[in-house]
């Protein structure tokens, strides 16, 4: 009997352009919509919706935020409205000397010490 050649397969698809862990994510028609609207605006447009994805997410991740703590002002106003919101909560029939730990318990004020989750 005659020996068979064996014939190599060609590769199929794009080369590779690098190893990485393939991420499949569902986008909905508008976010769509909204991604290649991004890509059109681009001086030089993507080839492709994954590398304007790998794009937007690098410069999501490089992006500084730039997140400021309220004012003091502004932190002890909400203070006072939270202070107002729980006397609206708190039981009048409860005795004037558990008042703080109603406090406690809708502000949820020194819980480590009154419900530990573990034992000491």
């Amino acid at each position: 009997m005659k020996k068979q050649e064996v014939i190599p397969r060609k590769e199929t698809g794009p080369a590779a352009i690098g190893k990485g862990e393939p991420v499949v994510v569902r986008i909905h028609p508008p976010q769509l919509k909204a991604l290649d609207a991004w890509i059109a605006q681009q001086e030089l447009p993507f080839s492709s919706r994954p590398e304007a994805i790998r794009r937007l997410v690098e410069i999501g991740l490089t992006a500084k935020t730039n997140l400021k703590q309220p004012s003091a002002a502004l932190a002890n106003r909400a203070k006072e409205l939270a202070i107002k919101a729980v006397e609206g909560i708190i039981d009048p029939s409860v005795p004037i000397y558990q008042m703080p730990v109603q406090y406690a318990v809708l502000t949820c004020v020194g819980s480590d010490s009154m419900f530990p989750l573990s034992s000491p």
